[in-house]
């Protein structure tokens, strides 16, 4: 399992979400974030000052090793773009994932109390555990 990181351009974003709909890929984040290596020169009151590149992060987690060169390349095509005042469209780190764990959702009141399933009772006890490590945490404080 790896998580890919990858630096485009605002306006890759939808065609890349579209090409990476395999089975075992999963766009996780997306956070707005600036390129420092290109920085766009701004005029403010007669000075100059200059403002981070605009571009996107994402975060894919590929559950499959055997397909992290497809999403990598698939990524590459998509990003890529034939403009050479830009030195670089963006990056691309792959890290290795060792676990991935979801954080459940804290059921409330009688939805919680009537299901007799077997997720039901791991989501109370996730939620019993998240409030003795609050408890923790307070008690360590004092």
């Amino acid at each position: 399992m790896k998580l890919i990181v990858a630096t485009i351009q605002p306006d890759k974003l939808e065609a890349i979400e579209h090409a990476l709909q395999a089975p075992g890929t999963y766009v996780l984040y997306v956070t707005k974030v600036g390129d420092l290596r290109e920085s766009l020169l701004g005029h403010y009151r007669g000075a100059e000052y200059r403002n981070p590149r605009p571009a996107l992060r994402l975060e894919i987690v590929v559950v499959n090793d055997l397909a992290v060169q497809d999403v990598i390349d698939t990524i590459n095509e998509i990003a890529c773009t034939p403009n050479r005042e830009h030195g670089s469209t963006g990056s691309i780190f792959v890290i290795p994932l060792n676990e991935w764990v979801r954080i459940p959702a804290e059921q409330l009141g009688s939805t919680a109390e009537a299901g007799a399933g077997s997720s039901n009772t791991h989501v109370l006890s996730m939620t019993s555990q998240c409030s003795e490590v609050q408890k923790l945490k307070h008690t360590n404080k004092s």
